[in-house]
């Protein structure tokens, strides 16, 4: 089976082993908004797990595998099995090559801190918890939830050949 689109995958290093792996998860085709379906394909004993055989029965061309596959919701084109219906959409729908959008920063910290992101409802809730702070003299420099991290904290501390996490450890830096 020729995977053609398999050649735009993005490769990503594994952070465990350093190798070089194939993005899986993500698309390389996009389909057009309006698909016309010109036919509908019962897979049998001899296209079971291949729909390269598909394509190139509809297609003259297995190219369009990938086409057939993700207009059909398939992930694992290995998971064909005899009886299940595909629909065949028309050559013309897969026309777009997906494009990877510019980086994205996730950063969690900014959900609490950008304000440009706050509803008033949260805007409300951090002036409230940002004043209850102020009034305690060991009140908190920055209204986080307790699961994440303030700045100059340490998630773990080595002690006496220990490991400490949580509430064993103070968690400012000295």
């Amino acid at each position: 089976m020729r995977l053609r689109l398999l050649k735009s995958k993005r490769k990503i290093r594994d952070p465990y082993s350093g190798d070089k792996k194939l993005a899986m998860g993500e698309p390389v085709l996009q389909l057009i908004a309006e698909i016309k379906i010109v036919d509908y394909h019962v897979v049998n004993a001899e296209t079971e797990m291949r729909p390269d055989i598909i394509a190139l029965d509809y297609y003259g061309t297995e190219d369009g595998l990938e086409m057939i596959l993700k207009y059909n919701g398939i992930s694992n084109p290995y998971s064909l099995k005899i009886g299940q219906i595909l629909a065949i959409p028309d050559r013309g729908a897969g026309r777009a090559k997906y494009k990877r959008p510019s980086t994205i920063e996730n950063n969690p910290r900014a959900m609490f801190t950008d304000e440009k992101r706050l509803s008033q409802k949260d805007k409300k809730r951090q002036e409230y918890l940002k004043a209850k702070s102020e009034a305690k003299a060991n009140g908190s420099s920055q209204n986080l939830p307790p699961n994440m991290l303030k700045e100059g904290e340490k998630s773990k501390l080595i002690q006496n050949e220990r490991i400490l996490l949580g509430a064993n450890m103070k968690t400012k830096k000295q």
